[in-house]
């Protein structure tokens, strides 16, 4: 009896290790802009990679970027998406970055996590401070060769400039978007020290921020849902055998 409750028991700890792992397992498909310290008038380049690639067989993003501060010189499409690709039909921001794998449905899709592009900059000699590289999309524009758009994350890129002195000044910074789906960015300028807008809120976007969120907390309740569900499994099956077994050890022998 005694070693019955054992196993039982060692089953129930077993679940709560092992859901928790089977959760956190997969990664959310990402763009990542890249950032870099420079000194004004130099000339740096910016990547937007992909992170943890689904497979796609379509993308069209919208890069923008101080005009003033920084000049765009070249486009150069990563290895994996240079043959399908795109020119810009400008070098200015915003840049639309497009591409597109000729398929046909059942086609295998592209799952390499790699440079999407790259972008070559000059930093204008005016340009000493924080300036950002962000990133936007239509839902549209991204999917696979079933046609279903797939999502990703976008992680923006700060670009850190030096003055004539080699100092970097500290001014308010425009948001980046980070770790946000596309359609959260808002463009807004904030303070650095508070975090708080500088700007006045825009309606529409606090209602886009508000309905992203909700889809969030609803996103994060699913795990934690699927977990108490195992574990009350695990628990009404141990209670069940436990009642089996006790009766079946209650029964007096027959004489």
């Amino acid at each position: 009896m005694k070693k019955l409750l054992s196993v039982i028991l060692t089953i129930a700890i077993a679940a709560l290790f092992i859901c928790p792992i089977s959760v956190s397992a997969a990664n959310d498909p990402t763009v990542e802009v890249s950032s870099a310290t420079v000194s004004a008038g130099d000339e740096f380049e910016a990547t937007v990679s992909l992170k943890d690639n689904p497979g796609i067989t379509s993308m069209k993003l919208k890069v923008e970027f101080d005009n003033d501060a920084f000049t765009l010189n070249k486009v150069a499409y990563g290895e994996k998406f240079a043959g399908n690709a795109q020119e810009p039909e400008k070098l200015e921001s915003p840049v639309t970055l497009n591409w597109l794998k000729p398929s046909k449905k059942g086609d295998a899709n592209v799952e390499d996590s790699d440079v999407f592009a790259t972008l070559s900059f000059t930093a204008s000699k005016e340009a000493a401070g924080k300036k950002n590289i962000t990133v936007t999309y239509d839902p549209e524009d991204v999917y696979n060769t079933d046609e279903t758009n797939v999502t990703f994350k976008v992680t923006g890129g700060e670009i850190s400039v030096a003055g004539a002195d080699g100092d970097i000044p500290s001014e308010a910074v425009t948001a980046t978007g980070d770790e946000k789906e596309f359609g959260d960015y808002t463009g807004k300028e904030v303070d650095p020290f508070t975090g708080e807008s500088l700007e006045d809120d825009d309606p529409d976007v606090a209602k886009a921020e508000e309905e992203n969120n909700t889809k969030d907390s609803e996103k994060s309740k699913a795990p934690v849902i699927w977990i108490f569900a195992v574990i009350a499994a695990v628990l009404i099956a141990a209670a069940v055998v436990l009642v089996i077994v006790k009766k079946r050890f209650s029964k007096k022998p027959i004489e």
